[in-house]
């Protein structure tokens, strides 16, 4: 009898671990990129700040100097101690990573995804009390755990999960209140949906409503306010002295996290968002087939509650949830610049009081549905909305060249144990020029230090003046993010180790006048391949699209021009060089530009093996040919991969993709 009873929460709970085995598996080792992996480096960086700083929880930390608030990263600080939302997440993990003397990011997913789970069997047991029905249990819970956003994070970094969670335990807990009167119940729900308000302060949206609903009670004399008084001031003062708090870490050391409100402008900027915010994210809040069954069951719950009276006499779940959807709105306006690029916002607000929505609706439909309807529709969203997800998860996981984090990512990955070779501990400060993401460079070094993340002249200037032991630069992006900007760097630093991908480099006592090639290393006898194209010569192997001309030139008697109607530019196309199957290589290139008439122009590199790319990326030139009529020099670095035949074609042209009319002269590329 016993086990008959625990059998809906037994296939409840194998239901919740068999569809996170089916999204996460061989997933839990992914360092933090593609979506947000920005913000959810900001969190396990948090984590292995706990660690470093002894496990002192109240001067939370993670490896920047430089906060992006109040100074968007232009003001070094003391101490990497940030202010946050209560940590407590963060916290666990890293006493997680303390134990098991482990940093790597699958101790951060597991425990979020760990998480996920209590409050998805808590969801369950309280749609179980409030319905009495478990097929439509079930179906609320598969509709909540197929969510894609939901699914994104579920095993990631961000607290919006674990707070989501707490807030499910505190809703059933509450609900267990409305039945039993306990204070017990009362004072457990509020706990719980205290420390989802005070790691993720959106919460407050449901706390707020709790309270708000059950002093209007008091009103009409519908509730005990002995038994409120005690938990409601203790969930509003802990919540209220932790900002306070907050409010102190900010003053005193800055914040890598956002504080302030971010609303439109006006009506139309608001229309704008709105239709960004869908676009965007429309059919990652809910999958198509969820945004049906939210019509349908809604529908049928209003369908059912007037015309044939089936309504539950307790209004306390609806009332909570309008008022918390009420509120989400009122959050919405007050940070809609922040929903059209960040999905996750949703869970912090419209999720959970749309959850509560088709809770109630679920309860209006009468019970005694044909077992076939009962047992089929869940099963069939279940298949349905699982396809739907997992195609969610794929988009979102897409990345190309265009992926500039993911670079980083690859960039800096083992550059920990290169700075051990060198002989530099992990004491010492790292300015990391573009690094992208503020944390990610540095959690793959270990090391603190100061995150550039503008790279204009004067932010690269005023960076070079702050206190480091090390200039930390990525390759590929060395000449057209930060050289372009700042060429003096090349006469002001020295590099002390440059493996193709990154460099570290350090500050010369005097300036010394170096070539640019000789700085990043490459000489002409040592180049695998070299290759020169100035015009002038009828000899061409390899090269195509010249386009000569005579009318604009920098070194006579020919260049090229590549005007409006031209699609494709000076051309080179060969057999890839056996040596780049034996070593990675760095491509280096050099040309003269003139803008006749501006446009988008990008220079390709690719390398095919049997019609297939296996590697190509582009670089807009736009921005780097300078003033229309003048010539200008520009130079690029591609890290090209290691191949795995020698039957690869290598390639590198001109795509004019903005109708651009440019000059070029005196082109030329190597390979070291």
């Amino acid at each position: 009898m016993l086990m008959k009873r625990q059998q809906p929460y037994l296939i409840a709970l194998l239901l919740i671990v068999a569809l996170a085995g089916f999204f996460h598996w061989g997933k839990l080792k992914e360092f933090p990129k593609y979506t947000h992996a920005w913000a959810q480096a900001d969190r396990y960086a948090l984590a292995q700040g706990f660690v470093n700083n002894g496990l002192d929880f109240f001067h939370p930390e993670t490896f920047v100097y430089n906060k992006q608030f109040p100074n968007n990263f232009k003001s070094p600080s003391a101490t990497t101690i940030t202010a946050v939302d209560f940590p407590l997440p963060d916290y666990c993990v890293a006493l997680l990573m303390k134990l098991l003397d482990i940093k790597d990011p699958w101790i951060f997913r597991c425990f979020t995804l760990l998480y996920s789970f209590l409050g998805l069997f808590f969801l369950f047991k309280l749609a179980r009390a409030y319905t009495q029905d478990d097929s439509k249990s079930y179906l609320l819970l598969i509709f909540a755990a197929l969510s894609p956003v939901f699914v994104y994070y579920q095993a990631g970094f961000l607290p919006s999960i674990s707070a989501l969670s707490n807030s499910f335990i505190g809703l059933y807990f509450y609900h267990k209140y409305l039945g039993d009167k306990s204070g017990k119940s009362l004072a457990t729900a509020l706990f719980f949906i205290t420390l989802a308000t005070l790691s993720r302060t959106t919460f407050a949206l449901c706390l707020c409503a709790i309270m708000a609903w059950e002093f209007l009670k008091i009103s009409q004399s519908r509730s005990n306010f002995k038994t409120l008084l005690l938990p409601c001031l203790f969930s509003v003062s802990t919540v209220l002295g932790y900002l306070l708090y907050n409010i102190h870490l900010r003053t005193a050391y800055g914040s890598l996290f956002l504080n302030e409100l971010k609303p439109s402008s006006s009506m139309d900027q608001l229309q704008e968002i709105m239709l960004r915010t869908y676009q965007n994210w429309g059919f990652h809040y809910f999958s198509l087939p969820q945004y049906l069954v939210i019509l349908v069951v809604l529908g049928c719950g209003i369908y059912f509650a007037l015309k044939k009276g089936f309504i539950d006499k307790n209004w306390d779940l609806l009332g909570i949830s309008t008022l918390m959807l009420l509120a989400s709105t009122a959050f919405f306006l007050v940070m809609a610049q922040q929903f059209p690029a960040h999905d996750y916002y949703f869970l912090d607000s419209f999720f959970l009081p749309l959850i509560l929505l088709l809770l109630v609706a679920l309860k209006s439909i009468p019970p005694n549905l044909p077992r076939f309807i009962k047992v089929t529709l869940p099963l069939l969203f279940l298949f349905l909305g699982g396809y739907a997800a997992n195609k969610t998860q794929d988009e979102k996981r897409i990345t190309g060249p265009w992926d500039r984090i993911g670079s980083t990512i690859e960039a800096y990955s083992g550059s920990d144990k290169i700075l051990d070779s060198l002989g530099y501990t992990d004491d010492i400060k790292v300015l990391v020029l573009d690094a992208n993401a503020p944390n990610i460079p540095f959690i793959l070094m270990q090391r603190k230090g100061y995150a550039v993340m503008n790279t204009s002249r004067s932010t690269i200037a005023h960076a070079l003046s702050w206190d480091y032991d090390l200039i930390a630069t990525q390759n590929d992006y060395f000449l057209t993010d930060i050289y372009a900007y700042y060429p003096e760097i090349i006469q002001q630093s020295e590099k002390v180790y440059d493996n193709g991908r990154i460099s570290f480099s350090r500050s010369k006592k005097q300036e010394k006048e170096v070539k640019l090639e000789e700085y990043l290393g490459f000489k002409k006898d040592d180049a695998i391949l070299y290759q020169q194209m100035n015009f002038d010569s009828t000899e061409s192997t390899g090269w195509s699209n010249l386009h000569r001309s005579d009318e604009l030139v920098f070194s006579a008697p020919s260049a090229s021009r590549i005007s409006p109607t031209t699609a494709f530019g000076l051309t080179y196309a060969e057999k890839a060089p056996a040596a780049l199957s034996a070593r990675n290589t760095s491509l280096f290139i050099s040309g003269m530009f003139q803008i006749i008439e501006a446009g988008k122009l990008e220079l390709v590199v690719s390398i095919k093996e049997e019609g297939k790319h296996i590697y190509y990326e582009s670089r807009d030139l736009s921005s780097l040919m300078g003033e229309v009529g003048e010539w200008k020099k520009i130079v690029l670095i591609f890290s090209l991969p290691r191949l795995a035949s020698e039957d690869c074609e290598f390639a590198l042209y001109l795509w004019n993709t903005g109708n651009a009319d440019v000059a070029l002269d005196d082109f030329s590329f190597a390979v070291y």
